[in-house]
């Protein structure tokens, strides 16, 4: 397959498992980012950097290179909920840590 050589570039670099090539996401819904060859400078800030990782407490990334039904060839970034995340447990945490008394009592112990 004869792609887009920044975005191969980008595709071939990024060390996350999650990647397939020549495919798009069966999901569409779960597409987050999409960087077409005129995108390539773009999507390398995200990738270079560290910014866009595979994983996160929340979240799990898979990378997509292939060719559009237009023809043009893209990077697809698509995000799922992890398995093992839990929102009730996070809301619980957060407001843990907003309660003033929490607050007050680990000023205290700091003291």
């Amino acid at each position: 397959m004869d792609c887009d050589k920044e975005l191969k570039e980008l595709f071939d670099a990024c060390p996350w498992k999650g990647k397939t090539f020549g495919e798009l996401p069966g999901d569409p819904g779960a597409v987050r980012y999409v960087w077409r060859a005129e995108d390539a400078g773009f999507a390398a800030m995200f990738f270079r950097s560290g910014l866009m990782t595979e994983e996160t407490a929340a979240i799990r990334r898979s990378l997509y290179l292939g060719r559009e039904p237009a023809g043009a060839w893209a990077l697809y970034v698509t995000e799922h909920t992890r398995e093992d995340f839990d929102p009730k447990e996070v809301a619980r945490g957060i407001t843990g840590l907003m309660d003033m008394g929490n607050v007050r009592a680990a000023i205290a112990r700091a003291k």
